[in-house]
């Protein structure tokens, strides 16, 4: 039987891809027990640990937690730290820097290819806050570039030609199209009227003129999202919202486990290629959507008898 409250203290260093995924976890935490989520943001291992011992830590006045979650590598000693001084059950997501064996829990992507031990969940990508498109219409397209990478390279004409062919083969769909931080910004100069005739059907957001509430909004309206192939996490976030996923090839710079990953995508058909769409003028139905953070949260509530 769950119990009346469930404590959870949140580890973050601050960075938005690490909070999304606790904000996932915690979310879907809510949506299972009562649950009381209160978070710790840290600069360092060293200002955490001075005032840990200098008990100026807010956490000292906090109720002792049934889990400490912690996401990034900067939380991960705090984590032990915490977890052996007030108890409860530690949590890492992604695979850690330290060994496996130090953690109750290890949430870890299966492209990671972690050491199977009775510790460790695999989920398909991270966790992420996205939830399930009640009301998405199949006519609103998403189109989300990243950028250069460890994995990836970076190929502008390459990528304005893939987009040309999407939206000749879509032409029924009206886009969003939005950068991140590592997209050139030569990228949206390029995205005229000489290059696209049809422009009007696209609107231009760069990644500084948008937050993540507006892109919640618009993968929970998107029918159709088109993601560049080195923006992994926002594939799976994609595939998290129930909509149709397709992928835009960039010009690889390493064969590795990202790749991997995005290759066992494709080989299952859960995102469609643009060669599949031009060829046969439709993408592949969408998958059933990810709902990781729901499955790892009710695993959590499960094995601890919440």
């Amino acid at each position: 039987m769950a119990r009346n409250q469930t404590t959870v203290w949140f580890i973050t260093d601050g960075k938005p891809g690490h909070r999304n995924q606790l904000r996932g976890l915690a979310g879907a935490l809510h949506n299972q027990v009562a649950a009381e989520c209160l978070w710790l943001e840290l600069a360092g291992f060293w200002s955490f640990f001075f005032k840990l011992i200098g008990r100026s830590l807010v956490c000292w006045q906090w109720p002792r937690p049934d889990f400490i979650v912690a996401a990034g590598r900067k939380t991960h000693l705090p984590l032990l730290l915490l977890r052996r001084l007030f108890g409860g059950v530690s949590v890492v997501l992604m695979r850690p820097s330290l060994p496996l064996s130090w953690f109750d829990v290890a949430v870890v992507p299966a492209h990671d290819d972690p050491p199977r031990r009775e510790n460790v969940q695999l989920t398909s990508g991270a966790l992420t806050d996205i939830r399930v498109a009640e009301s998405a219409d199949p006519a609103e397209g998403l189109i989300l570039i990243g950028g250069p990478s460890a994995h990836y390279g970076w190929d502008a004409d390459g990528l304005l030609a893939q987009l040309d062919k999407l939206f000749t083969a879509m032409p029924r769909v009206s886009w969003t199209l939005t950068t991140s931080r590592r997209t050139p910004q030569g990228l949206l100069r390029q995205l005229g009227p000489a290059q696209f005739s049809d422009l009007d059907a696209i609107t231009l957001a760069p990644h500084d003129q948008t937050d993540r509430p507006w892109l919640l909004e618009r993968f929970a309206r998107s029918g159709v999202i088109w993601v560049t192939e080195d923006s992994v996490s926002m594939i799976y976030e994609a595939l998290s919202s129930g909509a149709a996923v397709g992928v835009l090839a960039m010009p690889k710079t390493s064969e590795g486990r990202v790749s991997r990953g995005v290759n066992r995508l494709l080989d299952e058909r859960q995102i469609t290629p643009l060669s599949t769409l031009s060829n046969d003028g439709e993408m592949y139905s969408a998958q059933p959507p990810l709902q990781e953070a729901e499955r790892i949260a009710s695993i959590l509530v499960q094995r601890y008898s919440l």
